[in-house]
């Protein structure tokens, strides 16, 4: 299972979420997978902010809502 409190994980996800988008004739379905890309590269962008606060406080980050499965 991949480590959702890495922000790799998510760009990750980004970048092949992208990579199906480009492969879509219908523009409502490639639109659809860009915005679902945007929203990996925000969780992106917010596991990496966690990180950082965790090193700077010693602290270890606690997974919310999304990161341990619940929604």
């Amino acid at each position: 299972m991949a480590d959702v409190l890495d922000p790799r994980h998510w760009q990750e996800r980004a970048a092949r979420t992208r990579d199906k988008a480009e492969q879509f004739g219908m523009r409502i379905s490639r639109d659809r997978l860009l915005k679902i890309a945007e929203e990996y590269d925000r969780i992106a962008e917010r596991t990496a902010e966690r990180q950082q606060a965790s090193c700077v406080t010693g602290t270890a980050p606690q997974a919310g809502p999304l990161e341990s499965g619940r929604q």
